[in-house]
C-alpha cells in the first residue's frame, strides 16, 4: 500500500515543469494585458498603422494564456491530452520566441526559449509520459 502511495507523486522534475507552465501562463496574461493597452494608446495618439496585428498578438497571448493554465490544472488529473497540449503550445510559443529573438529581442526572449525547453523536455520525458498514462 506504502509502494503505491509512492509512485503516486508526480516526479520533481514534473512538478517543476508544472509551475513553470503556471508561470508563463499568467506571463501570457500579463503580455495580453500590455498589448491590448499598447494598441489603445497607439489608438489614442492616431497611430493605427501596427494596431491590428498587435491586436492579434494579444488574442494569441490570451489564448496561450488559456490553455496552459487549463492545462496546469487538469496536470494533477493526469489527462492524457494535457501533455500533448502543453508540448504543443509550447512549441508554438518557442517558434514565436525564435521569431523575436532574430528581431532584435533579448536577455527575457532567451529564458523563454530555455524555459520553453525545460518544460517539453519534461514532458516528453519518460517520467512526463508514465505520470499521464497512468
Amino acid at each position: 500500500m506504502a509502494q503505491q502511495a509512492a509512485s503516486e507523486r508526480m516526479p520533481g522534475k514534473l512538478k517543476f515543469a508544472l509551475a513553470a507552465v503556471w508561470f508563463q501562463g499568467l506571463m501570457n496574461v500579463v503580455a495580453a494585458v500590455l498589448l491590448f493597452s499598447l494598441v489603445s494608446d497607439r489608438a489614442d495618439h492616431g497611430q493605427d498603422e501596427d494596431a491590428g496585428v498587435l491586436r492579434a498578438l494579444a488574442y494569441v497571448s490570451l489564448l496561450a494564456a488559456a490553455v496552459l493554465i487549463a492545462a496546469a490544472v487538469l496536470a494533477l488529473r493526469r489527462l492524457k491530452g494535457v501533455r500533448i497540449a502543453v508540448i504543443v503550445v509550447e512549441s508554438i510559443l518557442m517558434a514565436g520566441a525564435l521569431f523575436t529573438l532574430f528581431s532584435g529581442g533579448g536577455g527575457p526572449v532567451i529564458a523563454g526559449l530555455v524555459l520553453g525547453a525545460f518544460v517539453i523536455a519534461s514532458f516528453a520525458s519518460a517520467e512526463g509520459k508514465a505520470w499521464f498514462t497512468r
